[in-house]
């Protein structure tokens, strides 16, 4: 039997940019029942030979591993006696969540505030919307809500066309894209990086300080389609950059941001729409039931040399039949390569796993600067816990996920050579896996502006 049969859910809501919510009548793979199980594996080879043989007989599906466990999705039927052989082999193991499509509805949506009122704007509309979204607006709309750094720095500020309790649509995130550029024109320019798969744009917002031989910064999120909270996170990061741009102090003001909320957008689409969980990106290859590459393993870095992915077009982990075969990692590598002048810092968001990674994944020897890395991380971390955040571990991709092939940041690091290179995998909310509940968005994205700023701060000091 395969693992995860697709059937009709009922509807589930979802947040749009409109002041109803959307509701979707659509096949979405049924979870109901389904246990994430985390399977503690590190440096034990017939743990992970056990795992291999239940995935090659399609009794579980691995969603996460790294060098001390292996996530994996049991079916109800299976549950029973998968705990049992874990007993009897004494393989030690913890159940994460017990029923995942429980899990997916408490996720599944909050609805937003009303949108703001459209208005027209003229030539002076740059100053005078920045005056409307920092003063205006709050005053006319007392749902507005604002989160302060314990330190008093910084106000964080709900816009009303997206909000940070719920997630939005690929759609409804680009016309909020649109919305900045319209209104904050004289600082935000939306490039095109190139097109997704199924077509869809791969947009880079630029937020421009008008000094020529500015340094610049990456920044990303959504390489994987399920991971919802980093997108969110990024787009947090970029409307602070822009909205509440005087409170982020003079230095980021003097720095060109380039953010790509979106590496993977058919991916979330699909997860949104489909299938909650789904990782990669919606290759269809030619005779072959399956779809999809893992776009952060099809990088020209030591790409495909782990074998067991490589070979398996099934496999989560699947690198792609050779590297950069695909319009997204295509597009954002040649779009990097034209930019690299002056990029000093680079920051992938991705979820989950509450680590600030840096390069490399494919092997145990660190980068000559690590100690510099560290640093900025460290005082990364500081930020975040003064913001009320638990701290986030700093490692080496390869210490904290294994041996790690073809991936984004170690391209980045070993081809630019870009300095301050990082994977940051967000906070887990209470071991939920890819789901963060609608009440984290905001602490989750707040940790990502600290991080963000802390990191430039440092390399840019």
């Amino acid at each position: 039997m395969g693992f995860l049969a697709v059937v009709l859910l009922p509807a589930l809501v979802f947040c749009t940019a409109t002041a109803s919510p959307i509701t979707y009548n659509i096949n979405l793979s049924n979870y109901d029942g389904v246990h994430l199980i985390r399977v503690f594996s590190k440096f034990d080879g017939s743990v992970n030979r056990f795992i291999d043989k239940l995935v090659k007989d399609n009794e579980v599906s691995i969603i996460r591993s790294s060098l001390e466990s292996t996530d994996i999705l049991v079916e109800p039927g299976n549950v029973k006696w998968i705990k049992r052989d874990f007993e009897n082999k004494s393989i030690r193991y913890k159940i994460i969540i017990e029923d995942v499509g429980a899990a997916i509805r408490k996720e599944a949506g909050i609805a937003p505030q009303p949108q703001r009122p459209n208005v027209k704007w003229d030539w002076w509309s740059s100053s005078w919307a920045q005056w409307w979204s920092n003063f205006g607006w709050k005053e006319q709309n007392p749902k507005m809500m604002e989160f302060s750094e314990q330190d008093g720095h910084a106000t964080y500020r709900h816009s009303d066309f997206i909000t940070w309790d719920c997630y939005y649509d690929f759609d409804d995130f680009n016309k909020y894209y649109n919305y900045l550029r319209e209104v904050y024109g004289s600082i935000v320019t939306i490039l095109l990086a190139g097109y997704s798969y199924e077509g869809r744009p791969i947009s880079i917002i630029k937020i421009s300080s008008g000094e020529p031989n500015a340094t610049k910064v990456w920044i990303d999120g959504g390489t994987q389609g399920n991971e919802w909270i980093s997108s969110s996170a990024v787009t947090f990061v970029l409307k602070e950059l822009i909205e509440n741009r005087q409170a982020h102090g003079i230095n980021m003001k003097k720095i060109d941001f380039y953010i790509a909320p979106f590496i993977n957008p058919d991916g979330y689409v699909y997860s949104r729409q489909s299938d909650r969980f789904w990782a990669k990106n919606r290759k269809k290859f030619e005779d072959d039931q399956c779809f999809g590459v893992n776009l952060n393993h099809n990088w020209n870095s030591h790409w495909g040399e782990e074998k067991v992915y490589r070979e398996n077009i099934c496999s989560w982990k699947y690198p792609g039949p050779f590297p950069f075969s695909e319009p997204e990692t295509r597009a954002v590598s040649e779009f990097l390569v034209r930019h690299a002048k002056n990029l000093k810092v680079f920051i992938s968001f991705q979820a989950y796993g509450h680590t600030m990674e840096y390069p490399f994944g494919y092997t145990d020897e660190e980068p000559k600067d690590v100690g510099r890395l560290k640093e900025a991380a460290e005082l990364a971390n500081g930020a975040v816990e003064r913001a009320g955040s638990p701290k986030y571990k700093i490692s080496s991709m390869f210490e904290n996920d294994g041996y790690s092939t073809g991936n984004m940041i170690d391209w980045v690091k070993g081809e630019l050579g870009i300095k301050y290179v990082y994977n940051v995998q967000l906070r887990n909310d209470d071991q939920q896996w890819f789901i963060t509940r609608p009440e984290n968005i905001l602490p989750t994205s707040i940790d990502a502006l600290q991080i963000v700023k802390s990191i430039v701060g440092y390399a840019t000091k």
